[in-house]
């Protein structure tokens, strides 16, 4: 079979067909690509949100537990140097959103419990 030999005018024009064909895959790649990022930066962006509302509260929940522990450091020593009558009573009234620990409990085991007690109202993952 012979070979068939296209005219210049037919070579520019398989050339502006191939080329228009190019120019319409690459628009509708960039508009695919476009689309995923559009995606990804609302997800993102929702992600964000939800981690600085996370975060806002934890620091709360912190501040809430070092407070706490002022206090009842506060109280130790009161107690310890006999200004307020060591009761349970006292200790559930001045402490009623921790939990009621044992005298004999060290510093760091109270610390310890404190942190535990003010994580409990999340669900950790």
């Amino acid at each position: 079979t012979a070979k068939r030999h296209c005219t210049n005018e037919e070579k520019k024009m398989q050339r502006v067909m191939a080329n228009r064909r190019s120019a319409r895959e690459s628009r509708e790649r960039r508009k695919h690509l476009e689309k995923n990022l559009n995606s990804a930066t609302s997800k993102l962006t929702k992600d964000i949100s939800q981690l600085e509302r996370e975060n806002k509260e934890l620091r709360r929940n912190i501040k809430t537990v070092i407070d706490l522990w002022k206090k009842r450091s506060t109280m130790s020593l009161q107690e310890s140097a006999g200004l307020v009558p060591v009761t349970e009573e006292v200790r559930r009234n001045s402490m009623s959103q921790l939990l009621l620990v044992d005298t004999k409990c060290t510093p760091q085991l109270y610390a310890h419990q404190l942190v535990l007690s003010a994580l409990s109202t999340y669900q950790l993952c």
